[in-house]
């Protein structure tokens, strides 16, 4: 039985199912993200089952956080998330999305809007859930359009900004990429084994307003050779993550 983060739910069945069946557990979240306190509870959940003998084995989503649970001697695997990969290419169109969440203090949504006054944009395609972006919008005259749809904002773009500090999907990513539309981050590792596809598509510090700017005009410029990169990126990671997957079901 695999279970996946946590719901109360858990709590209750756990300690009546046979000890004949294995019971492992994914763990999803990154270690930054820790400072949340439902995150943090989540994880000392999954540790407390383990303690009990109830738990076999603990997967992680966060290469970080595998690191962090294998050196405290957890019987814990590294899964590489991946998705169903996406064969129909996207055309070259001309708007911008962020994909990141207005709401979640770990992404940095107002300098990704503030980067946009300091390049040529026809679009911005948002999701705005609170009252200060719809405020921001208007105090810096953003040409933004409200897409409620996640499919529709995160599909036909240009380019798709999802720069984060923490709390990033590494299948949005994936998506992305995989339907030809570059895809801008923040603090996430999942490039780090492709040089190029590093300096092009990851920030080296988060908040900087100028380096996100800079960084959605190179991509403009490069972006023939960053998705030849991307392919052979993409086969590598497929490879990979299917054994990270096998390992941790064995």
């Amino acid at each position: 039985m695999i279970l996946v983060n946590s719901i109360d739910f858990y709590r209750e069945i756990l300690p009546h199912i046979s000890p004949r069946v294995k019971i492992k557990w994914i763990f999803t979240n990154t270690l930054a993200n820790l400072t949340n306190g439902m995150v943090m509870n989540t994880l000392r959940t999954i540790l407390e089952f383990y303690d009990r003998g109830l738990v076999s084995k603990i997967g992680c989503f966060d290469y970080n956080m595998y690191l962090t649970l294998k050196k405290a001697k957890y019987p814990v695997e590294y899964i590489m998330p991946d998705i169903k990969a996406n064969h129909k290419k996207n055309n070259r169109f001309s708007d911008i999305a962020i994909i990141s969440n207005d709401y979640d203090p770990n992404h940095s949504y107002y300098n990704m809007l503030s980067a946009l006054c300091m390049i040529d944009y026809k679009r911005v395609k948002i999701n705005a859930n609170m009252p200060a972006t719809k405020k921001f919008i208007e105090d810096f005259n953003i040409k933004a359009e409200q897409i409620s749809d996640l499919k529709k904002l995160e599909a036909n773009n240009e380019i798709n900004l999802y720069v984060n500090f923490t709390n990033s999907e590494v299948y949005k990513i994936l998506k992305s990429m995989d339907s030809s539309i570059p895809c801008i981050i923040g603090n996430v590792d999942i490039f780090d084994s492709n040089k190029y596809l590093q300096e092009q598509l990851v920030l080296k510090s988060d908040d900087d307003v100028n380096e996100i700017a800079e960084k959605i005009n190179s991509v403009r410029k490069n972006r023939d050779k960053i998705f030849k990169e991307y392919e052979k990126f993409r086969r590598i990671y497929l490879i990979n993550s299917e054994k990270s997957k096998e390992k941790f079901i064995k």
